[in-house]
């Protein structure tokens, strides 16, 4: 494909992804490999028109990888006017800011998973709806679409999970009692959530 300028991806010394200026292939061909999921490496394009590009990939699940992602553009202006939903739309109109992190749940590309992720998608809308002040601690979906025969769940970054937190705070010698209290008391406030909301009971 044609070559455009955009961002490439290199390591600081934290062992982190940065962006750095050089020639990104927005055309490039990512593929899927025999299960469905799709195949992204740092510096691939994710969806059309440049705006999400791979900063690293994080994980891989039973329905979906994801992709720690730069947003190049932001929203188009047309899309900022009429406001940001969170529903299935064009990659131009999620909500975003130029600059920012985004995480990316890109669904393995099979009709059973992408009701998965269509399923996700919206209960978190509904989450997001009855915590409209964003206390009960549940991660933002910015909103999806389609990209390649793939569902795409756009979400805000977060900076550790669990396990990174264990390991980079409290490794050999466990959590202080004060973040454990911390952490249990946010995890509570979520499920208080998820229970008014119908998706979970006691």
């Amino acid at each position: 494909g044609s070559g455009s300028q955009g961002t490439a991806l290199a390591s600081d010394a934290g062992g982190r992804e940065a962006a750095a200026s050089a020639s990104l292939d927005v055309d490039a061909e990512v593929t899927d490999d025999s299960e469905g999921y799709m195949q992204l490496r740092p510096g691939d394009v994710v969806g059309t028109g440049g705006r999400f590009v791979v900063a690293r990939v994080a994980g891989k699940g039973v329905f979906a990888s994801v992709a720690i992602c730069e947003d190049r553009t932001g929203p188009s202006a047309a899309a900022e006017r009429e406001g940001g939903s969170v529903e299935l739309s064009t990659v131009e109109a999620i909500p975003g800011a130029a600059g920012s992190t985004v995480a990316i749940k890109v669904a393995r590309a099979n009709d059973v998973m992408r009701k998965t992720a269509m399923k996700e998608a919206g209960i978190l809308a509904s989450l997001a709806a009855a915590d409209s002040e964003d206390r009960c601690h549940v991660v933002r979906l910015r909103g999806y679409f389609e990209w390649r025969r793939h569902l795409c769940l756009v979400f805000e970054a977060m900076q550790l999970n669990l396990r990174e937190l264990i390991d980079r705070f409290g490794k050999h010698v466990g959590l202080a009692a004060t973040a454990v209290r911390a952490l249990g008391r946010q995890l509570l406030i979520a499920l208080r959530l998820l229970e008014r909301q119908g998706i979970v009971h006691a």
